[in-house]
């Protein structure tokens, strides 16, 4: 008898159904409130005599694994593991390899869980993280929700823990929390808040970690790499916690950062998720589908988050999910600083955000259009081409002609140009539209501070796994030590020239020490090309032209700031400073 039958004998649709759904008899049948839709009348129906089930709110039905596929938002090969294990049925479907690979996930998601109760231990006694997130407006109850943390400055507090529970190198290591240098492992997570990626089946599959201090070492946010057992592109943060409220209120919100997601939904509009990447997935899609059809996209409204937009619409287009697009009006840039404005009802108008989102194709239609002058026939040709390319994916041909004819009205042409237009080449990507970040006037060079320290971090990464000395002797003539703001990454980048060039053995401090551990594991593909020489002096010069570019952007942004704040009879001086930084020529590193 093959898997799918025995389970189906071993186990009654009505005991299977009835764990989630209060059943009454009713004659040969069972009837409940329906677990989809938010009913006060019964009309979900379940079938012992023909084992099968069906939602006449919904139009939904099926067997128990259908049931099982919708109600907890699992493929047909996870319903059947799922309900597998409550039978007692043995699947003999894996490879040897296959085997292997599941049981290193099974670890994996252990050690991710064992880590995960250790930065919940470490918050507790930590009273600066405590606050951290207590001045950030979260409560103790959304804390336990979502099993907040965080990571210690410990260099083996983890590790050692992990290594304690019987845990192997290889398998913490290959789980992403630690990094092995000389063969001493070293945590990765320090001095940050801890967000763990758990999925709705509640494995724990990686972390996000945002440091508390912006100034501090390496990236503001720093995630599991893709492992076994975590893969960023079909993960929704928050997703375990909003599945059941996202198929009641049949909609689901789809916010740009962990922070928003937590501050949301400990304020009451709980259906909400955020991608690991700013643009949503295929796969994620796919996630969501299963809950419902209706998603609302809230992602910044500068240029990158506008981009991110029209690229989740471009993979929408191809569904039949309706979506729409909620914009957060200035001064707040995210969710989460408008509903820590409570004198103001920050979360009256985040709900009234929500309810009043817009059309998203209407929206793309009227954002792009903010910096073309509709007048000139090539700009208007050129937006045209950018709007198309997203139209053209709708599949309701119904659908995908009324915003065209929006279109065609907004630019004052005919409907049948529009469709010449579309056919005659394919169009190109749009551009970026001019928009100007929100940037805080108290720190107005914070943001490119901090998007320099990370391409600092990462240039200082790659050099570290560079074994090729002509390449580094190179490096030395064009870096300069004052090109690295920190003085840890100074420290770092006299450390490599001076003592990795001349094959020294050269001891430094332990605050150091940790600091080099953490920038080995900045970008996970470091690890996947150490030893290959040649791709590492790509990716270095790659970095190295950022970290100059992020540096010339911090020093004209510092003195636009004292600009401002300079008499008029005296602010020749700084815009000549301006100047010279603006017609300097940029060093280049050449292999």
């Amino acid at each position: 008898m093959e898997p799918k039958e025995e389970i189906k004998q071993r186990l009654p649709i009505e005991v299977v159904v009835g764990e989630y759904v209060e059943l009454k008899r009713a004659g040969r049948n069972y009837k409940g409130l329906s677990p989809f839709n938010n009913e006060k009348t019964p009309s979900f129906i379940v079938s012992p005599e023909k084992a099968i089930w069906h939602d006449f709110s919904s139009g939904k039905g099926g067997d128990i694994f259908s049931f099982v596929m919708e109600v907890e938002g699992m493929d047909f090969r996870e319903a059947l593991k799922h309900l597998a294990g409550k039978a007692g049925v043995e699947l003999k479907e894996y490879s040897q390899a296959q085997k292997k690979d599941v049981e290193l996930k099974k670890r994996i998601f252990q050690i991710n869980e064992l880590a995960t109760k250790y930065f919940q231990t470490s918050l507790v006694r930590n009273p600066d993280a405590l606050s951290y997130l207590k001045n950030r407006g979260i409560t103790k109850q959304a804390i336990l929700d979502f099993k907040l943390g965080y990571g210690p400055n410990s260099a083996k507090g983890l590790s050692n823990l992990l290594l304690k529970h019987k845990f192997k190198l290889d398998e913490i290591q290959k789980a992403g929390v630690i990094t092995v240098k000389n063969d001493q492992p070293y945590d990765i997570f320090r001095g940050r808040i801890m967000f763990p990626f758990i999925n709705t089946k509640n494995e724990h599959l990686g972390f996000t970690a945002r440091l508390i201090d912006d100034a501090g070492f390496g990236p503001k946010y720093l995630n599991t790499p893709q492992t076994i057992a975590y893969n960023k592109s079909d993960f929704l943060y928050g997703l375990n916690l909003a599945k059941e409220k996202i198929r009641k209120q049949n909609q689901v919100v789809l916010l740009e950062g962990n922070m928003d997601v937590v501050a949301s939904s400990q304020a009451g509009l709980k259906e909400v998720v955020a991608a690991s990447g700013t643009a949503i997935t295929p796969l994620q899609i796919n996630q969501l589908k299963r809950f419902t059809e209706n998603i609302i996209l809230c992602l910044d409204t500068d240029s990158a988050g506008v981009n991110a937009t029209v690229r989740s619409l471009e993979i929408i287009a191809k569904t039949d999910i309706k979506a729409k697009v909620a914009e957060i009006p200035a001064p707040y840039k995210d969710p989460d600083e408008l509903l820590k404005d409570t004198k103001n009802g920050g979360l009256e108008r985040w709900k009234i955000i929500i309810q009043e989102a817009e059309d998203a194709y209407i929206w793309m239609i009227e954002k792009l259009a903010t910096d073309i002058d509709l007048k000139s026939p090539a700009q208007k040709g050129s937006y045209a081409s950018d709007i198309l390319r997203t139209l053209n994916l709708i599949q309701n041909p119904v659908a995908q002609e009324s915003y065209k004819k929006y279109l065609a009205e907004k630019l004052d042409v005919s409907l049948s140009s529009l469709e010449e237009l579309a056919n005659s080449a394919p169009p190109k990507r749009f551009k970026k539209p001019n928009i100007k970040p929100k940037v805080s006037q108290d720190q107005p060079d914070i943001q490119s501070l901090q998007k320099l320290f990370t391409a600092s971090d990462r240039f200082l990464s790659i050099l570290l796994n560079l074994n090729d000395p002509p390449a580094l002797q190179k490096v030395k003539k064009i870096v300069d030590p004052e090109d690295f703001l920190r003085p840890q990454s100074k420290s770092v980048y006299m450390h490599i020239s001076e003592c990795t060039l001349n094959d020294s053995k050269a001891t430094i401090d332990s605050e150091l020490e940790d600091y080099l551990a953490q920038l080995n594991l900045i970008d996970g593909q470091l690890l996947e090309f150490s030893g290959q020489d040649t791709v590492l002096i790509d990716l270095l010069i790659e970095q190295f032209n950022s970290m100059q570019l992020r540096l010339k952007e911090y020093r004209i942004g510092k003195l636009k700031h004292k600009l401002k704040q300079t008499p008029k009879d005296e602010q020749n001086a700084v815009l000549q400073q301006i100047q010279q930084i603006n017609s300097q020529a940029a060093p280049k590193l050449e292999f």
